[in-house]
């Protein structure tokens, strides 16, 4: 199984919690504890919606406060307690299933009064509920989302995820205002659906397990000519010092993944002779807004330059399968180019997000990265969310870039035209050739994402197939007419929970290990797929 991210937010069905600390007021601030109670969310702080809306409504003691009562003001009144009030969902000790945890919401709206303030958390205690760490992010008038994660340091711990309002404890007969907060990954009954994707996978026909395979050429063409006039028309541009060819050496299928092979070798093409070879594919397929997930392990050694990058469908440059086919019409930057990951070898393990345009280009100064300490060893996901607002890039659901200029014309802007995929491995100049012998970029997968309404008819209604949910132990029941070779669990923001391959059975029983909600599984077989959407409570 692939541990994933988990990314969570307002959900209207998860087990929602409610805890009161008292605080000292010290002139308005808070003091020493005196002392934290449970309560129902709902009676504290956090009104959940029911609708399906996924919204909560955060305001401070709506129903329980008491101006008698000692515990809320000891019988002085209006904010005599400062009082913290938190409202989480709670993955109990041993439940997390592991890797980072993600929590995003929008903000609807923001009327709370200003002696109150507003935070999301996510926090780690240990079995016994010392706290071991936290990541907290402070929500404003002027916050419209959040979005941050968190890396539980042991699996074993109590993971929380949720909010925390703070501030003199006032009576609720004064209207002290409200924040609502509803969850990113609602969107009119929208989630993300894959609509192009290659999994590498033995499909038996173009991809056979144990064999070295050609690149499909229905979905990837390999872009080998030789710039014309950069520099003389016998360099890549960058100066780059390699010959990009379509060899099954320098790319091809194996075994699940994907191979682009980066070789020292001499190699003479198109009249001039290199010392390097790789590959330079171009897909077939392009798109306006959406999300990219590749799944990569990446190349080492000095002078490697991989890249899982984008272009505009329209850009004039020769030989590109889009240029090709006669849409060549905008010179780059005024194209657009949007770079998902680079990573040099020259500065193993950091990886990083750029953004090409008229505005900057170049040594743009739109970029950022993050460092990956297995780059190189194990495979990560780069992804990049791509809405009509913001370009959000990031790694294992690890945010480490956004782009969102304030001003969005053709300088700023050229993103709302179509893009295509491009996977290459390019050697940098001044690169010697006994840096390396070959060293490759290994992909698992490539998938491509969009909006799409929930009753997209790429649900099956295929009644011989059959899904159920053991009560019990929660195990997942498939059963297909033919034999099922893959299954993918998703959800609803699109990100991939759990995968097996090459299961190649008609009945398949799954344990997945997810937390509560709603998820999407496919199952692929090799004529066929089959979408269902289920419940984990």
């Amino acid at each position: 199984m692939i541990t994933a991210q988990v990314s969570v937010s307002v959900n209207e069905d998860a087990n929602w919690l409610g805890y009161m600390h008292r605080f000292e007021n010290v002139n308005g601030t808070k003091g020493n504890h005196i002392a934290g109670e449970s309560f129902a969310a709902t009676d504290l702080i956090a009104l959940l919606s029911s609708d399906g809306s996924q919204s909560i409504t955060l305001k401070p003691n709506t129903n329980l406060y008491n101006a008698s009562d000692s515990y809320w003001s000891n019988g002085v009144g209006d904010g005599n307690k400062w009082m913290e009030a938190n409202a989480y969902v709670e993955y109990s000790s041993g439940s997390y299933l592991g890797g980072v945890l993600t929590f995003s919401g929008n903000i609807d709206s923001y009327s709370l009064d200003t002696r109150y303030n507003l935070k999301a958390f996510i926090k780690e205690f240990t079995p016994t509920y010392a706290l071991v760490n936290s990541s907290i992010e402070a929500i404003s008038r002027t916050t419209t989302t959040f979005n941050f994660s968190y890396t539980p340091t042991n699996n074993n711990n109590i993971i929380q995820y949720g909010f925390v309002l703070e501030g003199l404890n006032a009576n609720p007969a004064t209207d002290w205002g409200k924040v609502v907060i509803t969850s990113p990954f609602v969107d009119n009954n929208m989630e993300y659906q894959i609509v192009w994707s290659d999994e590498f996978n033995d499909d038996g026909r173009i991809y056979k397990s144990g064999n070295i395979n050609p690149v499909d050429d229905e979905k990837w063409y390999h872009q080998t000519i030789l710039p014309v006039g950069y520099p003389n028309g016998y360099n890549w541009y960058n100066s780059e010092q390699q010959h990009y060819t379509n060899r099954t050496v320098n790319s091809y299928v194996s075994d699940g993944t994907l191979k682009i092979v980066a070789k020292a070798e001499d190699f003479t093409d198109q009249g001039h002779t290199k010392q390097f070879t790789s590959a330079r594919l171009n897909s077939k397929f392009a798109f306006t807004y959406g999300k990219v997930e590749v799944r990569a392990k990446l190349p080492t050694g000095w002078g490697t330059w991989p890249a899982i990058w984008m272009l505009g469908k329209n850009i004039s440059e020769p030989e590109t399968y889009w240029e090709t086919q006669g849409y060549g019409t905008t010179p780059w930057p005024a194209c657009g180019e949007i770079d998902i990951m680079e990573h040099w070898g020259k500065n193993q393990n950091y990886v990083s997000s750029a953004m090409h345009t008229p505005s900057s280009y170049g040594g743009t100064v739109n970029h950022g990265g993050q460092t990956i300490s297995t780059a190189s060893t194990e495979f990560h996901t780069y992804t990049l969310v791509w809405t009509d607002e913001k370009m959000v890039f990031s790694v294992d659901g690890v945010t480490h870039y956004t782009y969102n200029p304030d001003v969005k014309n053709d300088d700023t802007w050229p993103f709302n035209k179509e893009q295509f995929l491009l996977l290459n491995v390019a050697i940098e100049s001044g690169t010697n050739n006994n840096t390396f012998v070959d060293t490759a970029m290994e992909i698992d997968y490539v998938r491509v994402y969009q909006l799409r309404p929930l009753s997209t008819p790429t649900i099956s209604e295929d009644t011989l197939f059959e899904m159920w949910q053991n009560g019990k132990d929660k195990s997942i029941h498939l059963s297909a007419p033919t034999e099922i070779q893959n299954i993918t669990v998703y959800n609803l923001v699109g990100q991939e929970v759990y995968h097996q391959k090459n299961l190649n059975r008609n009945d398949v029983i799954i344990n997945p290990v997810i937390a509560k909600g709603v998820y999407v599984l496919k199952a692929t077989s090799r004529n066929n797929s089959w979408v269902r959407k289920f419940l984990v409570n």
